[in-house]
């Protein structure tokens, strides 16, 4: 009996590809790649916009309420004036990332069927 720690053992089959690690069997399949980038693109998208106006809207409600200004219209300028800040600063940028994911999911649909 030897009480080396095993290596990780890696097996195949079909179109996925299945590792075994320590006895637990995990599967990766082109959907769920595909599925798993779509999450990441989309929090790299509408995360920065939705932080920067939920902290705009914080600084806004402050002030609304150290003044005692209870408009509910107050806080939409400013939020709008900074989304719009936003896209004219990263909207290139975010629309390379969704074209270039757009593109990447487009190719592998042949893939995903499998």
């Amino acid at each position: 009996m030897s009480l080396a720690p095993q290596q990780p053992q890696a097996a195949t089959s079909g179109g996925d590809e299945t590792i075994i690690v320590g006895g637990e069997m995990e599967t990766y399949s082109p959907f769920s790649v595909s599925m798993g980038q779509a999450l990441w693109v989309i929090m790299v998208v509408a995360g920065p916009p939705l932080i920067i106006m939920l902290v705009v809207g914080l600084i806004i409600s402050m002030i609304q309420a150290a003044t005692s200004i209870n408009e509910q219209t107050v806080s939409f300028v400013p939020k709008l004036l900074a989304f719009i800040l936003f896209l004219a600063l990263y909207g290139a940028t975010v629309g390379d990332l969704l074209i270039g994911y757009t593109r990447d999911l487009l190719t592998h649909i042949p893939d995903d069927i499998r």
